[in-house]
């Protein structure tokens, strides 16, 4: 019951972000608790010997392994916004946290920041350190992440930086710390990180965000789902209840 009620908060925290850039639905993973008989002599009743007789493990229920998180593109949506970006296929924006590690977005939503960077909502900037001027009158970055500004008084854009993609061995393994972003672990294996459209790698798309990749109607069903289990583990101890007490009430 304890498994099941940590899979609907995990399912309601899906179906609440359902709306959120970049957001990447978890999913809970389950393991079986065993319990081992040991061994056990059983007797040979038509030999009269003694045969050892090895029992099988004995389920003692499940428990919560943790929640995996599917990184399954979303659907990209226009927003025309020159600060907008999105990643098709396969990388992770690079943001630099205050205490000077790096995390991981898929969230693409970027703005200027008070030092003139270009860094995400939080004010933390990307970890290419890409600077804008404040006299710029626009801004470009094309598929391979390179970034453009155009200057007053100029007909050619200058490039100014370019955006870079990380990418892990093992995305699934990346740990979640709030706000869209994410760190590398043991399990993640260290971030590669590449110029957009390299081989293995998505490209940049401006103008564009990328949409939580809930699916609302699979969520629903999960949380039917769970539900019923729930319910069903509660009348399986009902019924292991009745039954000690019928035999707790057994007269000689």
């Amino acid at each position: 019951m304890q498994a099941q009620q940590a899979n609907v908060s995990n399912i309601a925290n899906n179906l609440s972000n359902v709306n959120t850039n970049g957001f990447k639905r978890g999913g809970v993973q389950f393991s079986e608790i065993i319990q081992s008989n040991g061994s056990q002599f059983v007797q040979n009743s038509s030999s009269g010997r003694d045969l050892r007789g090895i029992s099988g493990p004995e389920g003692m229920g499940v428990k919560v392994d943790g929640v995996r998180r599917s990184f399954d593109s979303g659907d990209l949506k226009q927003t025309d916004r020159s600060l907008d970006m999105a990643v098709r296929g396969e990388g992770f924006f690079e943001i630099t946290l205050p205490d000077g590690s790096v995390a991981y977005t898929r969230n693409g939503s970027f703005n200027i920041n008070k030092d003139g960077m270009l860094a995400a909502i939080d004010g933390n900037p990307l970890k290419q350190s890409i600077e804008v001027s404040s006299t710029a009158t626009g801004l470009v970055v094309d598929a391979k992440g390179l970034v453009y500004v155009q200057m007053p008084d100029e007909k050619e854009l200058t490039e100014i930086g370019q955006i870079q993609l990380a990418v892990f061995r093992n995305p699934e393994g990346l740990k979640a710390i709030g706000q869209g972003l994410y760190l590398a672990t043991d399990e993640s294996g260290e971030a590669e990180s590449l110029s957009p459209e390299d081989a293995g790698v998505g490209s940049v798309a401006q103008g564009y965000l990328e949409a939580s990749n809930v699916q609302l109607a699979d969520e629903m069903v999960n949380l039917v789902l769970a539900q019923r289990a729930y319910e069903l583990n509660s009348k399986v101890l009902q019924v292991a209840d009745e039954m000690l007490a019928i035999g707790n009430n057994l007269r000689r």
